[in-house]
């Protein structure tokens, strides 16, 4: 995967989750939201803060579920935490599950998943796919292994390793799988990331997890991974 691949999936995954075709009957909102990403954008954080008072707009959301909480994610790190404080939503979903938190995982943003997490979001909510944050957080980094110079939309996004960090040590569930059964550590066996491998081996994720077809860690591993991973793998105790 080059520079250019990488940063065209990023923007496909930005667009997926913050942008869709408008329609008449949410025109309004919609345009409030994208105003909110733009001040955040700008860094006018008081600007920001006083159009969602203004308009009275903690909680509304445009055609893709998104509030000011989401917008604020495009800003610097305390704008996150001014939007709850003012009454954001912790749990509000957007049309794909996803609550802020696992947006701001996805986003790799530490700041944002640390504020959410102290003002008490479900660390182990999910989305419409079964995934949670810390899922979320390991693709992010996962698909970063390929072209660490990919660059990043603003400058507290892409720490995917130091949000994985938090997510762990705040206790979110290393072995919590999705819809399709990948766990986080099938992902980083993929990526053949031996250090987030035993990482999230430490932090509880089961080795012989297996997929809905039966496919073990190991077997995945085999044909998937590294030398040093298949290793790891077994001196945990995988199983074919």
């Amino acid at each position: 995967m080059n520079r250019v691949y990488f940063r065209l999936l990023l923007s496909l995954i930005i667009s997926l989750l913050f942008y869709s075709p408008v329609t008449f009957s949410d025109l309004s909102v919609n345009q409030h939201i994208n105003g909110l990403v733009g001040l955040a954008e700008e860094g006018s954080d008081a600007r920001f803060v006083d159009y969602v008072k203004v308009n009275n707009l903690v909680d509304q959301s445009d055609q893709d579920g998104h509030t000011p909480v989401f917008a604020a994610m495009f800003g610097s790190p305390g704008l996150v935490n001014d939007v709850i404080e003012l009454g954001g939503s912790l749990e509000y979903k957007d049309k794909l599950g996803f609550t802020p938190l696992i947006s701001a995982a996805l986003l790799g943003y530490p700041q944002a998943v640390e504020s959410l997490l102290d003002k008490g979001a479900d660390i182990n909510a999910r989305n419409n796919d079964g995934q949670t944050a810390i899922m979320m957080s390991v693709l992010g980094l996962s698909a970063n292994q390929v072209d660490m110079s990919a660059a990043a939309d603003n400058q507290w996004h892409n720490q995917w390793g130091k949000v994985i960090e938090i997510l762990i040590k705040k206790g979110a569930d290393a072995d919590a799988a999705d819809h399709r059964g990948v766990s986080p550590l099938f992902m980083a066996i993929f990526s053949q990331d031996y250090a987030l491998c035993r990482q999230l081996i430490k932090a509880g994720a089961n080795v012989n997890h297996k997929l809905p077809s039966g496919v073990s860690m190991l077997q995945f591993a085999r044909v998937s991974s590294s030398r040093a991973v298949i290793d790891l793998l077994i001196s945990n105790g995988a199983k074919r």
